[in-house]
């Protein structure tokens, strides 16, 4: 009887997160491949499942075994005949009329996959109490059923990337999990037949080995704060990597993966890693990762990347560990899950909706840690020689004092970020917040006065003249420290630069250099000036615009308004007020749905710049969005990408699409990088109907045409995956 509990609890799982990242393909076209789209979607999930967990609450309170039963199985009959997925064209709509993204993405989720996830996620904590009811041998702890979900959750999420994504469109992985959904309703069923049946012969209950004292609102509020912790920093460690340290598609799938682990682990009979290593390694991984983020650590990324990493696993597992520890007997088992979904929740609401309305910048995540820094088990103090309040806080205030004046006076110095100056004015005073460690509310502390200390540095060194947050991600305008440029970033990318001296300010920098591809690229197409109209996806700073030309018509494509708001504004950025020869229609939306609505055969010139950081729109890069392009642009017209990516050679999909479809092409590497005239290293490839289209640039030998290049089956809207193109 176990087993086929287990088994229907993995399979139900398995659905919730099997459907999670095919749902978010969907959805991500429609809202540019923004990272946010992926943090709102887990905000909905986790409401839902809250929702879920309510309901599985009040109805093994209020109906007896059988209602139960017949109930579920009509909602799971319900929520079938609602299946597969689809998006609907009146959902569409409503975005392309200017929804606000959030709601229409909960409202378009609510509609396409609210029931179905709903009544799935109500089979967890359902089924782990008809399970207890059973009176079997092992009825009385229950709770191990729960660690077999989340093994279902992890394979389901692991099987995506690695096997769905690459072999079943998204037609067929709907229809997949159609059928894996009605196997779901059989299982079920054959749960409830077995708990009816077995209930009509009950005997005496097993003695549960849990507590069964009462619920306390203590118990209760400290398993919300247990469980929102490890859910916001899931969130925000995503978010962080994803934008600050390396923008690598699929890299969500880590953060995820590992919370659920965590839950395997601590919920399993047997423990695999000791709680008392787990609390004894927290300050120590708090430590080394706070002094990473300080000193604004860049490399290596590996190492980075792994003590981001490790440090969640351990506060997820440190929370998680006293969740499990402190779990009541299986009469409280729903209200149990119920309160820790409501923590989960919040974690998610706290950082998909409150945090972009209250921060200009990601700061959710920094105090995600913090929390986590003092939820931890501190050694026992002893109590008989228990120091004065003011003499016990000494510490802390005497190492944010430390911290502020180290900062200043480097600062006043012109010392500038090295090993030497780290070491000095980060390490000193992270080190010795290691001595509080004992008390972790203190300890935690300290370690927020010296992360603000550290904002007192950066500032003297470059100082930020905007920064604003949008549902797209940050954008930040910083002034270089030798007062050149102008800067914009959004995450650890750079999207635009531009000299501050009036007399060269109009010079095209960055990716856009006029001795890189791009200068050439519009020297040939302005003398030539096949179709004197050009169309920009993806805006930036406006650099693009200083090659204008009078008599030119200009139609830029850009979905963040911030984004528009920034390059329009003369004291951030010149190139649209001073620089451009023409006045730009600005289009707001998703490149690829607005540019649907241009006439056929409009441009000479399409220019594809639409990265939100390194991440990339997959949709901007498929096979029908390479042909809407090319209906779009006029006889003898080129489409020009910049492919430029640290982790990813998407050349080879732009190649196999070529190669494919019989579009002449050129790869365009310019590897030549002068930081003190702007310039970056970039990637372009040009595309045309025909090898005579591209004119005169074909002789140059630093353009390898495409057909020379390695290629791989390209992407199209049904099917793509990452995996093969990494830079492993």
């Amino acid at each position: 009887m176990p087993l086929l509990f287990a088994i229907t609890l993995f399979v139900s799982a398995a659905l919730l997160f099997a459907v999670q990242p095919m749902i978010a393909r969907f959805l991500l076209p429609l809202l540019g491949g923004a990272p946010a789209v992926w943090t709102t979607c887990m905000v909905f999930y986790q409401g839902t499942l809250l929702l879920g967990y309510l309901y599985a609450h009040f109805v093994s309170r209020c109906l007896k075994v059988p209602a139960q039963v017949v109930l579920q199985f009509a909602l799971l009959a319900a929520a079938f005949a609602l299946l597969p997925f689809g998006m609907t064209d009146s959902a569409i709509a409503k975005l392309e009329e200017g929804a606000e993204p959030i709601a229409w993405l909960l409202a378009t989720l609510l509609a396409v996959a609210g029931l179905p996830f709903f009544i799935t996620s109500t089979t967890g904590p359902l089924l782990q109490r008809w399970f207890s009811r059973l009176h079997d041998d092992e009825s009385g702890d229950p709770y191990f059923l729960y660690s077999a979900s989340n093994l279902g959750s992890l394979l389901a999420l692991a099987a995506y990337p690695v096997w769905l994504e690459t072999r079943w469109d998204l037609a067929a992985q709907a229809n997949l999990w159609r059928w894996m959904f009605f196997s779901l309703i059989v299982l079920v069923l054959a749960c409830g037949v077995a708990l009816v049946r077995r209930s009509k012969q009950a005997g005496n209950a097993p003695v549960s080995p849990l507590s069964g004292r009462a619920l306390s609102w203590s118990r209760r509020l400290r398993w919300v704060m247990l469980a929102f912790v490890p859910s916001s920093l899931m969130l925000g460690v995503t978010s962080y990597l994803g934008t600050d340290i390396a923008s690598i598609p699929l890299l969500w799938v880590i953060p995820l993966s590992l919370y659920l682990l965590s839950f395997v682990l601590v919920f399993a009979r047997r423990q695999l890693v000791p709680a008392k290593l787990l609390h004894r390694a927290m300050p120590a991984v708090t430590v080394i990762l706070i002094f990473t983020m300080i000193s604004r650590a860049s490399d290596p990324t590996w190492f980075l990347l792994t003590i981001h990493l490790v440090f969640f696993f351990v506060a997820a597992m440190v929370c998680h560990g006293r969740l499990a520890q402190d779990r009541p007997a299986p009469g409280g088992l729903t209200e149990y899950y119920l309160w820790m979904s409501i923590g989960g929740a919040l974690g998610g609401f706290f950082n998909g909706v409150l945090a972009p309305l209250l921060f200009r910048d990601v700061y959710e995540y920094p105090l995600a840690i913090l929390a986590a820094a003092a939820l931890y088990l501190g050694l026992p103090a002893n109590n008989a020689h228990r120091p004065a309040w003011l003499l016990r806080w000494a510490p802390v205030l005497a190492l944010g004092g430390l911290a502020f004046g180290l900062s200043l006076l480097a600062g006043r110095l012109g010392l500038s970020l090295g090993v030497a100056t780290n070491a000095l004015i980060f390490g000193v005073p992270v080190v010795l917040c290691f001595g509080l460690a004992r008390a972790p509310f203190r300890f935690a502390s300290a370690l927020a006065l010296v992360m603000a200390a550290s904002q007192t540095y950066v500032e003297l060194n470059k100082r930020t003249v905007f920064l604003d947050r949008s549902f797209f991600g940050v954008s930040r305008v910083t002034r270089t420290r030798g007062g050149r440029f102008h800067q914009l970033d959004h995450g650890n990318t750079t999207h635009g630069r531009q000299f501050l001296d009036p007399a060269r300010a109009c010079e095209p920098l960055a990716y856009y250099h006029r001795t890189g591809p791009l200068g050439t690229i519009f020297a040939e197409f302005n003398r030539t000036n096949t179709a004197p109209i050009v169309g920009l996806i993806g805006l930036g700073a406006g650099a693009a615009l200083a090659y204008s030309q009078p008599g030119q018509h200009w139609d830029i494509y850009e979905i963040d308004p911030l984004v528009v708001r920034i390059a329009r504004t003369p004291a951030l950025f010149s190139y649209f007020a001073r620089c451009s020869a023409v006045e730009p229609r600005v289009i707001l939306g998703d490149g690829r749905l607005q540019l649907s609505r241009a006439p056929g055969g409009r441009y000479g010139l399409l220019l594809l710049d639409a990265f939100s950081s390194d991440a990339i729109p997959v949709h901007l890069l498929t096979e029908e969005a390479v042909e809407l392009y090319f209906d779009r642009v006029a006889p003898g017209g080129w489409v020009a990408m910049h492919l430029s990516n640290r982790f990813l050679d998407l050349e080879q999909v732009i190649s196999g699409l070529a190669q494919k479809k019989g579009y002449s092409g050129l790869s365009w590497i310019d590897g030549s990088l002068d930081l003190a005239d702007g310039k970056e290293q970039s990637l372009w490839v040009l595309l045309a109907r025909s090898e005579g289209d591209l004119r005169g640039l074909v002789a140059d030998p630093n353009r390898i045409p495409l057909e020379n290049r390695p290629a791989i089956e390209p992407w199209t809207d049904a099917r793509s995956s990452l995996l093969p193109i990494f830079r492993w």
